[in-house]
């Protein structure tokens, strides 16, 4: 797959599962200057927000352990937002050959920076209130809530827009975001 900058570096097309993840690292090679800094201070926030529930703990089987797991559940599911904000920027330049600028901004209007913290606040909630109610069902949470912030970031539109089609490409062809089916355009 061409990185070069010049043609389209995500094909307008299904990708397999090598070329997402090939494309993934051509994404983070070309914003690593914006997406290192933000992961290391999204995970040094929650190195200081999840000890504090180890400090409410008494016994090793009480119901601040899980509440400590719900909230590492939803704080990942905020992180992977807020992070997939500044990537989606770079990934919807990438679709149409352009290539941003090193410096650039993740996100120039405070609305759109706001919109993103919004969203991914809900998109962590929403994964954390899953967690809540068994291990495994804050999976398919995430899962259709996932392209939300892509969604938000690379169509330009509101909120709530972004919510019904970032629900709508999840759940069509059977939730994309929470499979690894092979794509059938070889």
């Amino acid at each position: 797959m061409r990185h070069d900058g010049l043609s389209g570096a995500l094909p307008l097309r299904p990708l397999t599962a090598a070329e997402l993840l090939d494309s993934a690292v051509w994404l983070l090679r070309g914003r690593a200057t914006v997406l290192l800094p933000a992961a290391a201070v999204l995970a040094g926030a929650e190195q200081l927000l999840l000890p504090a529930f180890d400090w409410a703990a008494q016994d090793p089987l009480t119901l601040t352990d899980w509440l400590r797991q719900c909230a590492g559940v939803g704080w990942g599911a905020f992180s992977i937002a807020v992070l997939g904000g500044v990537a989606a920027r770079a990934a919807g330049a990438a679709v149409v050959g352009a290539r941003l600028p090193d410096r650039a901004p993740a996100h120039r209007p405070v609305a759109r920076a706001a919109g993103v913290s919004a969203l991914a606040v809900l998109i962590g909630a929403g994964c954390a209130v899953a967690a809540f109610f068994t291990p495994l069902v804050w999976l398919p949470v995430y899962a259709l809530l996932g392209l939300v912030v892509p969604v938000f970031v690379v169509d330009r539109v509101g909120p709530l827009r972004a919510l019904g089609r970032g629900l709508a490409l999840a759940t069509r062809s059977t939730t994309k975001t929470g499979t690894t089916r092979p794509s059938s355009a070889y």
